[in-house]
């Protein structure tokens, strides 16, 4: 996923509110690795299929 604020590419890990402010946001995670990040959601682009060897959702 392409966050096109920033032009960083990322896996979604949620759309969900940050604290305590009221709009959602899309987290993202670095693919690799890394610190997560936050960006609005009409800012997302290049959506990829998940397949067979896409890296495993992990369980909160």
């Amino acid at each position: 996923m392409e966050d096109t604020r920033t032009q960083r590419r990322g896996m979604l890990r949620a759309i969900a509110p940050d604290g305590d402010k009221p709009t959602p946001v899309a987290w993202l995670l670095p693919v690799g690795g890394g610190m997560e990040w936050t960006t609005a959601p009409e800012n997302l682009a290049r959506p990829e299929r998940i397949t067979p060897v896409s890296p495993p959702r992990t369980r909160s």
